[in-house]
């Protein structure tokens, strides 16, 4: 596969820039990204996948054991690694260790190997040309599957039932939903992350999920209202969602994180919400995590043209999210694009339109 080949090419070019003999991958999040997709996790909460690999100068191996290296090779990695398999009670050090060289290193804390887990995820965060082609589908699919499911609540539904639905949905179509919250018209006002109970939904609510597919995260959220919106809460929305629009209008290449964190407190003491601000994290790079890096004051990553950007700006009550592609001159929505049925509010940010959703009345 040409991605494949490409990325274990990268792996090597670090691996020259290093002086290495091999780079072992034992994460989850650059198992799927070196094998473009592949599940490398049986517990899917787990940071660690249940195989590795094992870049060289002349090959890349699949390392597993003997209960997992069939379904591997069949359904999650292709023809491009060579197999060394070990049985489940022996250890993978030793299925590798011939291969390894004397300087090897590795994406986490690996005895033996340098760690260079940085470097690696520096790598991964700027998305190559398959996979913002995948992140453009899939960004359309997890749009239109969450808002028909939004769709079809009710004020009676608890939020572990409209839990149950997104799951039902989501799984049907191939997705993971490693983080899946339910903001009830009573809960909104408790929590920042509200794990879905049985409270009723009510008069208003909201729903955040980040959901995977071949390895890619991607997050949204969305505001549903029935019979009417409730007093307070369409200002509120509104203020919340411009300044998410202004956020966006700030996100540009060449700026570090740690100038994004600044920036999006300076829109925050600008609408009188600086209290907000303190209250929740505002989001930053996606990728394969949730989150690969949030923005921080002392964050020194650069924003570059292929990294996937999710901003959730709060306020107490309500929420605005959604995840674009950055580009050297411009931002694609991924998850709330032109052909969204969805409400829209449009914002003038010194001279340019953003369009950010709004709360749809049922």
């Amino acid at each position: 596969m040409e991605e494949v080949l490409w990325k274990i090419q990268k792996v090597r070019e670090l691996m020259e820039e290093k002086s290495l003999s091999s780079f072992l991958i034992t994460r989850n999040d650059n198992f799927s990204w070196i094998t473009a997709g592949g599940r490398g996790w049986v517990v899917s909460g787990s940071d660690s996948s249940v195989a590795w690999v094992l870049v060289t100068n002349n090959s890349a191996y699949l390392v597993s054991n003997n209960i997992e290296s069939r379904r591997l090779l069949e359904n999650e990695v292709s023809e491009d690694f060579k197999l060394l398999e070990y049985k489940w009670y022996e250890s993978p050090l030793d299925a590798l260790r011939k291969y390894m060289g004397k300087f090897p290193a590795s994406d986490g804390t690996v005895e033996g190997f340098l760690n260079l887990s940085e470097d690696i995820k520096n790598i991964r965060m700027r998305l190559s040309e398959w996979e913002i082609k995948r992140a453009e589908k899939i960004g359309t699919e997890i749009e239109e599957t969450f808002e028909e499911i939004l769709k079809s609540s009710n004020p009676n539904m608890t939020e572990r039932e409209l839990a149950g639905l997104l799951n039902l949905e989501f799984t049907k179509r191939g997705y993971e939903l490693p983080v899946l919250l339910v903001f009830s018209n009573r809960t909104r006002n408790l929590y920042r992350h509200n794990l879905p109970g049985d409270e009723k939904l009510g008069q208003f609510f909201f729903a955040s999920i980040c959901a995977r597919k071949s390895g890619l995260v991607l997050s949204i959220t969305r505001s549903v209202a029935f019979g009417k919106i409730p007093d307070g809460i369409e200002d509120q929305h509104m203020l919340n969602t411009k300044i998410d629009a202004e956020i966006i209008s700030k996100t540009e290449t060449g700026k570090s994180l740690g100038d994004m964190f600044f920036k999006i407190r300076e829109v925050y003491i600008k609408y009188g919400q600086e209290a907000e601000f303190e209250k929740h994290h505002q989001g930053g790079i996606a990728g394969y995590n949730s989150r690969e890096e949030k923005a921080t004051p002392d964050s020194p990553i650069i924003l570059e043209p292929g990294m996937l950007i999710a901003w959730n700006p709060t306020i107490t009550g309500t929420k605005s999210e959604d995840t674009f592609l950055l580009m050297e001159d411009e931002r694609e929505f991924l998850t709330f694009t032109r052909n969204s049925k969805w409400p829209k509010l449009k914002f003038e940010i010194e001279g340019k339109f953003v369009e950010r959703p709004g709360i749809m009345v049922l």
